[in-house]
């Protein structure tokens, strides 16, 4: 069976370091790494799971480059206050970097962690909250799932325990 028929993608994971993208499969998370030319596969399988999480998270980097932005500009904004329309655009760049900075600053980033023995895939969405909640919810169904499934199998599993009448039981002492 192809790989891409049976993954969903579910969202990403940028930072200044990593490029991640993250999909759902029916056994577990996958996280694709994107390293310049290679990618690395990362597979946390939901029987393995240990943890799963959902915080919000300030994206520092974004409210720092939306700040560079609004100096860079204010600051040329007011260096060309002599051409009106160059003055009045370079402003609204400005303004509008202002804006996307404060709106980040207070609605923050959710992140929804998962936890495996030997692995760890995070998810963060910037801006869609109740998709956050959705995925949360459904990884946390689809982990409770598998391993009442893999709890069954080990219970089946399991030989019948002996048992040994009382009658042959050494004496308590006393």
């Amino acid at each position: 069976m192809n790989d891409a028929t049976t993954r969903t993608r579910i969202g990403r994971n940028n930072d200044f370091a990593t490029r991640q993208i993250v999909y759902r499969t029916p056994v577990g998370i996958e996280v694709d790494e994107l390293d310049h030319f290679e990618v690395v596969r990362k597979r946390v399988f939901y029987d393995d799971v240990l943890l799963v999480t959902y915080h919000r998270q300030q994206s520092w980097g974004f409210v720092v480059f939306a700040a560079i932005v609004v100096l860079l500009f204010g600051f040329l904004a007011f260096v060309a206050r002599s051409v009106v329309p160059l003055a009045m655009t370079l402003a609204a760049v400005a303004a509008m970097a202002l804006v996307l900075g404060v709106l980040r600053l207070l609605m923050q980033v959710e992140v929804v962690s998962v936890f495996g023995r030997r692995s760890k895939a995070a998810i963060r969405y910037g801006y869609r909250k109740a998709f956050a909640r959705r995925m949360y919810n459904e990884i946390c169904a689809n982990v409770a799932a598998a391993q009442r499934k893999l709890a069954h199998e080990i219970a089946a599993n399991e030989p019948a325990p002996d048992v040994v009448p009382a009658e042959e039981l050494p004496p308590m002492p006393t």
